[in-house]
């Protein structure tokens, strides 16, 4: 991965055996950032240090694009509702994941 963003870290997150790129950084309420087609995280690059000074931002490639896996034996037979449920599974991991880190921090 070579895209970087001062102040945010970026990880690959396993989510129904599909790796989820997400680009975190910042403090307080979540705040997920989705892109279009064709773009990738880094079309939100310009706000995400504005908006980190008040959330919790995780900017995530969708499957297939930017630094995502795309599973090549669905990619032909891709169904578009499944794109939500691996953003949802990919930042459920991510956050627990966040939240237990804060957790062992604050104690």
């Amino acid at each position: 991965m070579t895209a970087a963003l001062k102040g945010f870290t970026q990880q690959l997150v396993s989510a129904n055996g599909v790796k989820i790129n997400a680009v975190t950084g910042g403090e307080g309420p979540p705040i997920v950032l989705l892109h279009g087609f064709p773009q990738t995280w880094w079309e939100w690059r310009r706000v995400m240090p504005l908006l980190s000074e008040q959330f919790s931002v995780v900017a995530v490639d969708l499957r297939g694009a930017g630094f995502s896996d795309c599973a090549i034996e669905r990619c032909c037979h891709y169904v578009a509702d499944e794109r939500p449920h691996e953003v949802a599974a990919a930042l459920v991991q991510f956050l627990s994941a966040s939240w237990a880190t804060a957790r062992l921090r604050a104690n």
